[in-house]
């Protein structure tokens, strides 16, 4: 089965994933794959995701609440896997590459910011 990423961790973090839903129509428990001193946060999917505002959601709110704990490398939406195998791979082959950018992540934020300008008239 196919598998969606989210987002890459350190294994030290805590990951509370407990009680949210993945992306797809028929969505499945968020979980973990773990190679070394990284985590890759996954679920199952059966098909290819859209960006339809449901999956838009879930993605965000699983890398919400990871960042929510502590530093997390959020992927962009859509990213996807043939199984954990290969997660597990990427991970173990990318792995000082992930540290490096987790580190440099540590302390930051992130911020949605919206901007809208009202329409004038000029004087």
């Amino acid at each position: 089965m196919t598998v969606y990423v989210y987002a890459i961790t350190g294994a030290g973090h805590p990951c509370r994933l407990d009680g949210l839903s993945g992306v797809g129509a028929d969505p499945s428990g968020v979980r973990t794959v773990t190679a070394d001193a990284l985590r890759a946060v996954v679920s199952d999917v059966r098909e290819e995701p859209r960006p339809k505002r449901r999956d838009l959601t879930a993605h965000q709110e699983v890398q919400d609440r990871l960042m929510a704990d502590g530093t997390a490398l959020p992927l962009r939406f859509g990213y996807t896997a043939p199984d954990d195998d290969a997660v597990r791979a990427v991970l173990e082959d990318r792995g000082q590459e992930y540290l490096a950018i987790l580190e440099r992540l540590d302390g930051s934020a992130e911020f949605h910011l919206r901007v809208a300008q009202a329409e004038r008239r000029p004087a």
